[in-house]
């Protein structure tokens, strides 16, 4: 319906925002901010520094970026609500975080 529309183009402002909070111009992590609690972890900010410098810059990234903002919103409303989910994505997360870490230090 009408609900989905307005979803879609709120996700795709969202993707393309370049302004932003302390975790840089892309808009939220989702799934991070749900799983470690806080859009201000520095886990969610090194995977937004990491999004903002190496997939906006580029047409497949931004595609990623977009694909993830439309479908992500959902499984971070799921996984906020569960405390187990919250640990098992962050547990899958923090490897990949210490490898964006390492691709950009600061």
């Amino acid at each position: 319906g009408g609900n989905e529309s307005e979803r879609s183009e709120t996700v795709v402002v969202i993707a393309n925002d370049t302004g932003g909070g302390k975790g840089g111009g892309g808009g939220g992590c989702f799934i991070a901010t749900a799983s470690f609690g806080s859009p201000y972890a520095k886990e969610v900010i090194i995977l937004s520094k990491f999004r903002d410098k190496y997939l906006l810059p580029n047409t497949i990234g931004r595609q990623i970026v977009k694909l993830y903002y439309r479908f992500s919103p959902p499984i971070a409303d799921y996984i906020s609500k569960r405390d187990y989910m919250k640990k098992i994505v962050r547990t899958c997360l923090k490897p990949i975080v210490r490898v964006v870490s390492h691709a950009n230090p600061n």
